[in-house]
């Protein structure tokens, strides 16, 4: 019987963290029995002169022979192996072996827990593909565009499934960390998941191209999962191309998480046909669209789709920075203006240095909804914070809308019958108006509003104030209103006085006046500006006593609402 030599699957033993094996337990025996119970003899030497005692014991992954490195030989053809660790756990073990067959689906799995299922090394690493198992070169010196497409074919075949109209993929595709250069990509439909959006990236070469064209069709949809990457458009050429091009990718659930998109000459997300039901998470764009021939706004949706098409996107803390260029009539990080758009939210999130007409821009959509944004304009780049236009119905809360000393525009601008709700919000008053309402459009203020600079214009437009936001009246001769400022306002009189006509009045807006007696000289009198339909009595005015009164006003004049509260 000749004597063969006992190798395994790598030069070394590994333990089960795939790190050299060290300290580690060898057994060597009976085929189909546990070499542990049933060993056999082992060699260190060919002519199987020199016996090996088991367990045998390895240093640093080698099996030692008095401390050297050494082969193992058995008298026969088959055997059985067992591989410990120092404190005795297994880390995997064959039955029945003729040496170790060095393809890796000779080599046993066994996972861990009860009632797990023991299976090959060569199965459990294809559970899902590498593209670099298809030649993609991480450190981005070769063009991978190839190698990806490759993946792609072998990971999805195109097969429809789900509600049949749905492109079902067979397995996931993995982006291991590196760069990688590519020109233009075809998604698929399988998963895509990186390393981490700071070590897997992805450098797009394209002319006048997506570097991701994710676009499918009606029958055939693609649900989208893009996650934990980078895409890097920095090396485009002209200025059309675009990050990540989308549509018919309905109900795809984490779209894109954890993913970077950069300067790339075209936005960095193109929603060119219909889709709906889609979230994403922790998406970052900057310096996307900066060029000024370009389409100028980080996120674009088409204006050419039919209402409603694109329907339910959910957005949660997407971070938009420097996109966009001065001067463009769009919004620099969003702009939609289509009543393609049906419900669209954003949770959280930071919208920052944004160029254009406004960090973001919607017009003619249904339901636009943002809350807990933190939104920072600079007065050299954009002009508007939000704006609101042509028809959106939507909403603004827990937010903070701030700008630069200098800013030419409005933080949240609504405009041309739009129809906005507002709640909780902060401003820095950096802004010419805090927030407008303009060309028959319909502000709804809730909550507390802090620091607030409000601007009515256009017939039919105005602001409703659901609750009281207080400002306090400056003392003079007469005394100035601006009802844009708040519907409660207070003074404390140290002298007869006039109240003027209000400024920048809306239809239907209601006012609460408090006046108050000072505390020294007091018996100070009232008298109401001719807009003012009252009646007012200056009887009990006397040391810090207060009276109330509340006017409607009509398009004309302010109306009283109901009796004084006489001074108490």
């Amino acid at each position: 019987m000749p004597a063969i030599s006992i190798s395994v699957p790598f030069p070394i033993f590994n333990d089960r963290d795939g790190q050299p094996l060290d300290n580690g337990y060898i057994y060597i025996g009976t085929p189909y029995f546990d070499p542990q119970i049933n060993p056999v003899q082992v060699y260190f030497d060919e002519a199987l002169t020199i016996p090996a005692a088991q367990p045998l014991r390895t240093i640093n992954g080698y099996v030692s022979n008095s401390g050297t490195p050494a082969k193992l030989y058995v008298n026969g053809v088959n055997f059985s192996i067992k591989v410990l660790d120092k404190n005795a756990n297994l880390v995997y073990s064959f039955a029945d072996v003729t040496g170790i067959n060095p393809n890796a689906s000779g080599v046993q799995y066994n996972p861990a827990g009860t009632g797990a299922v023991v299976t090959n090394v060569q199965t459990k690493l294809r559970e899902f593909l590498s593209i670099t198992d298809f030649g993609a070169d991480p450190t981005g010196v070769a063009d991978s565009t190839a190698a990806i497409a490759a993946a792609n074919a072998a990971a999805c075949s195109g097969s429809i499934g789900l509600d049949g109209n749905t492109v079902v993929a067979e397995k996931a595709i993995y982006f291991p960390a590196g760069t990688y250069k590519v020109t233009n990509l075809t998604y698929a439909g399988a998963p895509w998941i990186g390393a981490g959006a700071a070590v897997t990236f992805i450098k797009c070469y394209a002319s006048g191209e997506a570097c991701v064209n994710a676009v499918g069709t009606s029958s055939a949809r693609k649900i989208l999962q893009i996650s934990n990457m980078s895409f890097d458009g920095s090396n485009c050429t002209g200025t059309t191309a675009i990050g990540l091009q989308l549509g018919y990718n309905q109900r795809s659930l984490a779209a894109l998480q954890s993913v970077r998109i950069d300067k790339f000459p075209g936005p960095a997300i193109f929603f060119a046909q219909p889709t709906w039901m889609m979230s994403f998470y922790d998406v970052y764009c900057s310096f996307n669209a900066n060029n000024p021939s370009s389409l100028g706004s980080a996120i674009l949706f088409s204006n050419t789709l039919g209402e409603s098409t694109i329907l339910a996107l959910d957005w949660f803390n997407l971070q938009l920075e420097n996109n966009g260029y001065i001067g463009s009539s769009l919004g620099g990080g969003i702009h939609i203006n289509s009543n393609a758009i049906n419900t669209c939210k954003f949770y959280g999130g930071t919208w920052e240095g944004n160029y254009g007409n406004a960090e973001a821009y919607f017009g003619s959509a249904i339901n636009l909804h943002i809350d807990g944004l933190y939104l920072e304009a600079e007065a050299a780049s954009v002009v508007n914070g939000l704006v609101f236009t042509n028809s959106v119905y939507g909403s603004v809360s827990n937010s903070l809308i701030a700008g630069e000393t200098g800013m030419t525009g409005t933080g949240i601008r609504v405009n041309n019958t739009s129809n906005v709700a507002i709640k909780q919000i902060y401003s820095n008053i950096k802004w010419v108006y805090d927030i407008s309402s303009e060309n028959g459009s319909l502000i709804s203020l809730d909550g507390y509003n802090a620091a607030l600079k409000f601007y009515v214009a256009g017939s039919n437009s105005v602001i409703n104030r659901a609750s009281i936001n207080r400002a306090q009246l400056t003392d003079a001769p007469t005394i100035s209103v601006d009802a844009s400022q708040a519907n409660s306002f207070h003074v404390t009189l140290f002298d007869n006085r006039t109240m003027g006509a209000p400024t920048n009045s809306s239809i239907g807006q209601r006012i609460l006046f408090t006046i108050i007696q000072n505390a020294t000289t007091a018996a100070c009198t009232l008298a109401w500006n001719a807009v003012y339909k009252v009646t007012w009595s200056n009887a009990g005015n006397t040391a810090n006593k207060r009276s109330t009164i509340e006017f409607e006003y009509d398009g004309s004049n302010w109306v009283q609402c109901r009796p004084q509260v006489p001074y108490l």
